[in-house]
This record gives C-alpha cells, sequence and structure tokens, in this order.
C-alpha cells in the first residue's frame, strides 16, 4: 500500500536562483505530504531537470540572472516531452533601498 500512496505524490520543479525562497517552497509543499519537490537554482540547468524529474507543475521564478524564467518556460514548451506542462510564474519583484 505505501508505494501506491508515493505513485500518487504529484511531482513540483521549483526553478528559481533565490536557494532559500526555493527551500522554504520545497519545506512548506512536502510538508502537505502530497508533493514530492525538486530544487533547481541553476535556470540553465532547469531544461535538463524538468526532462529527468518530469514534474506534473513547475514554479518558475521570472527574474534571474543569465537565463531568465522566459528564456526556461520558451525551452519547456518547445519540448514535446514537456509542453504540456503547467508553469507557473514566481517574482519577488519589489522596490529595494
Amino acid at each position: 500500500m505505501a508505494t501506491s500512496a508515493v505513485e500518487e505524490k504529484r511531482r513540483i520543479l521549483i526553478v528559481d536562483d533565490d536557494r532559500d525562497a526555493s527551500h522554504l517552497i520545497k519545506i512548506l509543499l512536502e510538508k502537505n505530504g502530497r508533493y514530492v519537490v525538486l530544487e533547481e537554482n541553476d535556470a540553465a540547468r532547469a531544461h535538463q531537470s524538468a526532462r529527468n524529474f518530469r514534474p506534473d507543475l513547475i514554479l518558475l521564478d521570472i527574474m534571474m540572472p543569465g537565463t531568465d524564467g522566459g528564456d526556461v518556460a520558451a525551452q519547456i514548451e518547445a519540448d514535446l516531452d514537456l509542453q504540456r506542462t503547467p508553469i507557473v510564474f514566481l517574482t519577488r519583484a519589489g522596490h529595494e533601498s
């Protein structure tokens, strides 16, 4: 029975260059017990991580250095195996003093 419960867990990939933010989201989602979460903190590796992990949902930071969230989303949407994977964009844009 335990294996069927694991199989029912939804897979979520978090792509965010902020390790603290992605780890907090991972902890909160996994605490629920219904999700298996993978963190990817390097946007350049996000597409390959998605191919390997096969997530049911991707939480994607839109503003990252180098390869931004828009670039990552375009790579995923161009991939026939991943193009139907829902993507939710995240951002923490705000005023810095």
